[in-house]
């Protein structure tokens, strides 16, 4: 023998579930008083047909009298507790509290473990006690109830509707105030953003200074006969090229016999072309210039010629400064894009739409008026602006994919809550419009009366009134005893209930 505990709350599936699950050819049920299963004759009806269709002896064991009383009208055993049911092999006596009885079988009917009644010659006794205690439970019923008054339970799932899917394109404007389904607009929000570059960049042009060289020539005159006249401006210059102009007109005197000497006469000389080149040696400058007699007029300079320079300072071109702008709105664009990515940008609920962000007009500090020419070897530039970009809230969106669902439920239906299903396309945007694609789908039943559906089928036969109520739903019908197969038309004895659409028919 197995012996199954069943809490109070266990349903009658539990039960069966785990008789099916145990071991060996009798199963003893022990309930708890208040037993859920206990308050239904058609539980232990359902457990007699288990017991039947496994070919296992099931019997039911419990303090309290009515539930066994209800146990054995259903044709089972029934024990007041496990030591009773253990010491069966003794039939029990007048005073005991046991009550192991089941309904007897016709004449030549096997018992549900498939043993021939007449094999269990130890089990008469009980048989026969089952039996008068069930004739006594009837007698206490009056005389009407020695006819057994059959019930019906129905129950009925209302069939479940397919809603959409639907789909509707929505606009984003920034210059709707609420959502409306009429026109098909969400409203939209613009998003303020601060932007910064700055960076330092080299100068590339490059200012030139020279200065030009200068120095003392002394013209020598060895014509005797006459002066040699040397115009300012006059060019000498060196055996390599270098020139010099003459600073001062100058008058070379004659040479002289007795006593005999050189005509000399002395001036200031500067480079022609500036820079360090006009700076030679000593005697480096011995060309005369080209008007001159160069047999009898000589040129040279007693000291080195100075003071020619070159030199080179960085300067900020134009074009350095177009570069550094190209540069900066270049960094501006790309921290925009970080900026969009990053949570803390995204308003809390709302999607951005990156393709409708815009930079502004961009403020260079320092200005860039005063940039070109300055001799520096770099400079420091900073370009700031505002960007915008429209962000669109998910809560109206959602609101509008609910009322399109709404609307798409047949007229007479509900929709069924929770089952709601939105399919909400990424943004698309042309010619800066933002639309949106909602697909929507869900599920709906039509409301059902149950009162209105019992009379329908009150007085028909089980199959007829199946039939019927199956063009509302999934229909369950359970009827007391078995083999009644007619819906009960006295008050009372059926009942039908609606269950919630999606839920299980097992009453």
């Amino acid at each position: 023998m197995t012996a199954l505990y069943l809490d109070g709350d266990d349903e009658i599936t539990t039960a069966v579930g785990r008789i099916r699950a145990a071991q060996g050819p009798e199963i003893a049920l022990v309930l708890v008083p208040g037993s859920r299963i206990g308050t239904s004759r058609i539980n232990f009806r359902l457990l007699a047909r288990e017991a039947r269709d496994s070919g296992r002896e099931v019997v039911i064991v419990t303090v309290d009298a009515a539930v066994r009383a209800m146990a054995v009208s259903a044709g089972l055993f029934a024990y007041a507790s496990v030591a009773d049911y253990d010491s069966r092999a003794d039939p029990p006596s007048a005073s005991s509290p046991v009550v192991p009885v089941r309904a007897p079988a016709p004449s030549g009917q096997r018992s549900v473990t498939g043993k021939p009644m007449a094999q269990a010659p130890r089990r008469r006794g009980r048989r026969g006690v089952a039996l008068l205690l069930l004739l006594a439970t009837v007698a206490l019923s009056g005389a009407a109830a020695i006819f057994v008054l059959p019930t019906a339970t129905i129950t009925v799932v209302p069939r479940l509707e397919v809603v959409g899917p639907v789909s509707r394109t929505l606009v984003a404007d920034p210059e709707a105030p609420v959502a409306d389904l009429a026109t098909g607009t969400v409203p939209a929000r613009t998003v303020e953003l601060a932007l910064e570059a700055r960076d330092t960049f080299d100068a590339t042009g490059v200012k030139v200074a020279e200065t030009a060289a200068t120095g003392t020539v002394t013209f020598v005159n060895s014509y005797t006969l006459a002066s040699s006249f040397i115009a300012a401006g006059s060019i000498v210059a060196t055996a390599s090229g270098v020139r010099f102009r003459t600073l001062a007109a100058v008058t070379v005197p004659h040479a002289t016999f007795a006593p005999p000497a050189f005509g000399k006469a002395s001036v200031r000389v500067e480079a022609v072309v500036a820079g360090t080149t006009g700076n030679v040696a000593v005697n480096a400058i011995n060309k005369v210039p080209p008007a001159a007699d160069a047999g009898l007029l000589g040129v040279a300079n007693g000291a080195a010629t100075s003071g020619g320079t070159h030199t080179e300072t960085k300067q900020i071109t134009r074009a350095d400064v177009d570069a550094a702008l190209a540069a900066l709105t270049v960094g501006l664009q790309a921290q925009l894009e970080a900026v969009l990515l990053a949570p803390e940008t995204v308003p809390a609920g709302a999607t951005l739409i990156p393709e409708t962000a815009a930079i502004g007009d961009a403020r260079a500090e320092p200005a860039i008026t005063g940039l070109p020419g300055s001799e520096v070897p770099t400079f420091a530039l900073a370009l700031s602006a505002a960007a915008t970009v429209l962000a669109v809230d998910s809560a109206p969106l959602e609101t509008l994919a609910d009322q399109i669902l709404q609307a798409a439920v047949p007229t007479g239906s509900q929709f069924l809550a929770g089952s709601a299903q939105r399919v909400i396309d990424p943004p698309a945007v042309q010619a800066g419009v933002v639309t949106f694609v909602v697909r929507v789908s869900g599920q709906a039943s039509r409301p059902l009366d149950a009162e209105a559906l019992l009379a329908s089928v009150s007085g028909h036969p089980v199959a007829e009134a199946r039939t019927i109520l199956e063009t509302f739903g999934t229909v369950t019908i359970v009827t007391w005893p078995g083999y009644v197969d007619t819906i009960p038309t006295l008050g009372g004895h059926a009942t039908l209930t609606v269950s919630a659409p999606g839920s299980s028919a097992t009453p």
